[in-house]
């Protein structure tokens, strides 16, 4: 009877069809209600009304609408691929892949069924299916750039750059002017270290584009990437104009902010990421890193445990919980948790492609033990070898040239190298400071520092005789670390700062800064009781001699704080509000170095404080008092 009726009414039909082209909203919809009243099994007039209600922002009601259309008349592709396409919309993948199954079952040669089938399979994780729709897809209709783009992105999800890249570049060929493509190829070329191809991809795309958060996010990435954080968050800003709920880039300028120590707008900026999606692994462990820096440490922990539990795979919280426990002295959960560094962003692999020493008895097997990290971590760490030779390994240990003479005389190593290509064959490798964890050290275990590290006893003394006729306490000066450490600008002062110690009576001060500028030296020497050394020291082992001849070492956490520690010198070390893992918290001495203690600043950024307690307990040694006692 339905269609009957349908038959003697097709002006009615075409009249708000035409309604509906033209964009008169109220009046087809008017339509469409006049019809369903006259006519309640009208399937095309569900589905029309159903697409009308979908343009006029209502989804629900198209939901239901079109699926009276299907209920009425089940065999309607196009009914059928419209609902899926709504449902997915919602999130509601699984029902929409059934809806385009029965289209496609229905109607085979239905290229858009197929296209979104692809999508919602994709959504799902099903990337093999989602590739398969997206194939037959473009076998019915080859020039199909949505189809491509999107296949591309599956290959991108898996990590298979290539094939990824060839799909967009086939889009781009389909279609010249595809924003999304010239995005996509970004990511790719952004992936590969290309950050400049990448930025003009994202310029290009907003060229055709201008209103594009996605391109503008990306492009503020690869500026992160690059290190511009400032741009960086430019560019984040203006992609939150566009999108201000875009929880994404909230993150990512979250992680930028952190980076400029903007500690307080960071905080902020990830808590609003966060408000937006409150299980998102890179925010919260964005978060976490944030409150570490602020000091703030049981709140860090929690939003690196979140982050775990929704992605436990997650080496960003599984590494920055990792460096909280070291902090806290947790050595057990921390080593283990410190091994996430190397599938974290800021690790390079180290590949060696032997099989990871496990700890167990090594009976004369060969063991390469490379170093890691900074100079200081490596001085710090090579107090682990004697183990390996007690569980019979042969060491080989690869080194930095700048550390191969100091490590020249240790015992414990059968072979030393600094080349790549002279590491002989080795049954085992491990890195340097993977050690620890693996041998099961605590606070309470820590083996001391060797005691022959190469200090040069003729270099020595000839340091010792050319320092002879200075008169007073004679100390080493230590003012800025690597500036290619991340967090260089945190550990480090200006020299100004230690030249607050150039007025203390009874002392001359010798610079082991072996990077000074010619500024920074003669705002040091002002008072004449300060010679410079750091442009005559050549590697560790020069600065070793220098060291060892010296009264006292006041450094910020370098690597000659370690090389003193090492050394067992009297070292005093000058550290920041919340330092590195390895000093702990709220203690002026040691369980690495006996010989050191420290200074903590009590306020972010304050070393002036710092400095005054470190002169008062300068005069006090002057006076008589002892280099290693309480600070």
């Amino acid at each position: 009877m339905g269609r009957r009726r349908q038959h003697r009414q097709p002006a009615a039909l075409d009249s708000a069809l035409k309604a509906h082209r033209e964009g008169d909203w109220s009046r087809a919809e008017a339509l469409y209600r006049t019809i369903l009243q006259k006519d309640s099994a009208n399937f095309q007039a569900w589905h029309l009304s159903g697409m009308l209600a979908s343009e006029t922002g209502q989804p629900d009601l198209a939901i239901t609408r079109i699926a009276k259309a299907i209920a009425i008349k089940p065999d309607f592709p196009e009914a059928c691929n419209n609902l899926g396409h709504l449902l997915m919309a919602q999130g509601r993948h699984s029902e929409a892949v059934s809806c385009l199954q029965r289209a496609i079952a229905i109607k085979p040669d239905f290229v858009a069924a197929h296209y979104n089938l692809g999508n919602a399979l994709k959504e799902l994780g099903r990337w093999e299916p989602a590739l398969a729709s997206y194939a037959h897809a473009l076998r019915l209709q080859p020039d199909f750039p949505e189809a491509c783009l999107n296949t591309g992105s599956i290959y991108h999800l898996r990590g298979a750059l290539t094939e990824a890249q060839h799909w967009y570049r086939r889009a781009l060929n389909l279609r010249k002017a595809y924003p999304d493509a010239l995005t996509n190829l970004g990511m790719i070329l952004q992936a590969r270290g290309q950050f400049t191809e990448a930025i003009e991809h994202y310029r290009q795309a907003l060229l055709l584009r201008p209103n594009n958060p996605d391109a503008l996010s990306r492009w503020g990435i690869a500026l992160q990437d690059m290190g511009n954080l400032t741009e960086a968050i430019e560019k984040y800003r203006q992609a939150l104009v566009l999108r201000p709920q875009y929880a994404e880039v909230l993150s990512h300028l979250g992680g930028a902010l952190l980076g400029l120590e903007q500690l307080t707008e960071a905080v902020a900026t990830l808590e609003r990421s966060l408000a937006i999606r409150p299980r998102f692994p890179a925010a919260l462990a964005n978060l976490g890193s944030a409150l570490h820096k602020q000091g703030r440490l049981a709140e860090a922990l929690v939003c690196f445990r979140k982050a775990e539990e929704v992605d436990p795979h997650f080496a960003e919280a599984r590494f920055g919980a990792g460096l909280i426990h070291l902090l806290q002295g947790d050595y057990a959960s921390g080593f283990a948790q410190y091994e996430w560094r190397w599938n974290t962003k800021g690790f390079q692999p180290h590949g060696h492609t032997q099989p990871q020493w496990d700890g167990s008895p090594l009976s004369g097997g060969t063991l390469l033990v490379h170093c890691e990290q900074g100079m200081g971590d490596s001085i710090q760490w090579i107090r682990f070898l004697p183990a390996l030779k007690e569980r019979g390994a042969t060491v080989v240990l690869y080194c930095p040239a700048p550390l191969q003479r100091l490590f020249s005389r240790v015992r414990e190593v059968d072979l030393l190298v600094t080349q790549r290509e002279r590491i002989p064959h080795c049954a085992f490798q491990i890195p340097l400071m993977s050690l620890a964890g693996v041998l099961g050290t605590t606070l309470e275990t820590l083996p001391k520092p060797l005691p022959d590290i190469a200090v040069d006893p003729v270099e020595r003394q000839r340091w010792t005789d050319r320092l002879a006729d200075r008169p007073g306490l004679k100390v080493g000066l230590v003012w800025r670390g690597n500036p290619r450490f991340k967090n260089d600008h945190i550990r480090s002062m200006t020299a100004a700062s230690m030249a607050t110690l150039i007025r203390v009576a009874g002392c001359f001060f010798v610079g082991l800064q072996v990077d000074g500028t010619e500024e920074e030296r003669a705002l040091l020497s002002g008072q004449g009781n300060f010679i410079d050394l750091g442009k005559e020291l050549g590697d560790f082992a020069d600065t070793a001699a220098v060291v060892a001849s010296l009264d006292l070492v006041i450094a910020v956490d370098t690597a000659v704080l370690h090389l003193a520690g090492s050394l067992g010198r009297p070292t005093w070390g000058l550290l920041p509000f919340v330092p590195d893992w390895r000093w702990l918290l709220d203690r002026s001495d040691s369980p690495w170095y006996p010989t050191v203690r420290l200074f903590r600043q009590e306020q972010p950024g304050s070393w002036p404080s710092v400095m005054e307690a470190v002169c008062n307990r300068l005069e006090r040694v002057v006076a008589g008092a002892s280099l290693t006692g309480t600070c």
